[in-house]
């Protein structure tokens, strides 16, 4: 009897945070919306809720600058059941030329689904 209960506890506790897992999200950002030709702008991508390895994604062509891979970090929370995770890729952004440029629309793929 002892044993069917510590079994049907693990069960639930295994179910129950799964149930509880977040939406996974794939966000990009840059440190600052201008910058000098003698200046360096970043750009963070960051994915929340996978335990996805990611690697490095091949940017498009950004008009106006070259791009550089810096490394990627990561950071994982578990607060009260909650489980969290962080994953980031960041880029040095590099101008090459004097204009107004927007970064081109940016997607990755997690198991199977585009974001």
């Amino acid at each position: 009897m002892m044993k069917y209960f510590i079994l049907c506890f693990f069960i639930l506790m295994a179910s129950s945070g799964v149930l509880r897992a977040e939406a996974v999200t794939f966000e990009a950002l840059v440190n600052t919306p201008r910058v000098s030709m003698d200046e360096v702008m970043q750009l963070t991508l960051t994915v929340t809720g996978t335990n996805d390895n990611l690697d490095p994604i091949n940017l498009p062509l950004i008009d106006g600058f070259t791009a550089k891979y810096l490394g990627p970090t990561t950071s994982v929370s578990i607060v009260n059941g909650d489980y969290h995770s962080e994953k980031s890729l960041m880029y040095n952004l590099f101008p090459n030329k004097v204009g107004r440029f927007q970064i081109p629309a940016i997607s990755i793929t997690l198991s199977g689904q585009a974001y």
